[in-house]
């Protein structure tokens, strides 16, 4: 295949990727407002990124520390793999630009239902380096409800119908919440 029909083959796959269903057609809803503002602050993403690429010889030592396992040591090319793997989930996730965003812009009152399936795509889609399957073949956080947990972009998803459709969750959908009614009276 040619270098031109290569390109040409690629291209709507890419329109598709980025919300176009096919060339000319206009982008999905959920690749609206939100998803530029997420590529606004791309730059925020890809300097973290680059910064702990650095640091990324360190990756398997930081990972045994935070999880308390040092398996993470042990098998350190392994998790040097998986390091650099959670780090392109990172930026394609924007989960450094989305942690430093929140509540930074208001957002229409939603309601999250759901329970989850355990598919792993909300650990930056099956790259996270703690993400860990069960026998059952069910996704498990080796560091879910530790105090690193909570204070990661982790800990509060879903969030909104947002990072739903960024992780195109099966397990939980958001809904808005109508406002109150302001002629309402109390007595």
């Amino acid at each position: 295949m040619s270098v031109g029909a290569r390109s040409r083959a690629v291209g709507p796959v890419w329109r598709a990727a980025r919300g176009a269903s096919a060339v000319g057609a206009a982008p999905r809803e959920d690749y609206s407002a939100a998803m530029r503002t997420r590529n606004r602050h791309r730059w925020l993403d890809l300097t973290v990124a680059g910064l702990m690429g650095l640091l990324l010889p360190l990756a398997p030592v930081v990972a045994s520390l935070i999880a308390r396992d040092r398996r993470y040591f042990t098998a350190y090319g392994r998790t040097l793999l998986r390091a650099a793997g959670h780090l392109r989930g990172q930026v394609r996730s924007a989960a450094v630009s989305r942690y430093w965003r929140n509540g930074r812009a208001p957002r229409p009152p939603e309601r999250v239902t759901g329970a989850c399936t355990h598919c792993g795509r909300c650990c930056l889609d099956r790259r996270c380096v703690f993400l860990d399957w069960t026998a059952q073949g069910e996704s498990r956080c080796r560091i879910h409800g530790t105090a690193f947990w909570q204070r990661l972009a982790c800990g509060r998803y879903p969030e909104s119908a947002f990072h739903i459709a960024l992780y195109d969750c099966p397990s939980f959908r958001a809904e808005p919440v109508a406002p109150p009614d302001r002629h309402e009276t109390s007595i």
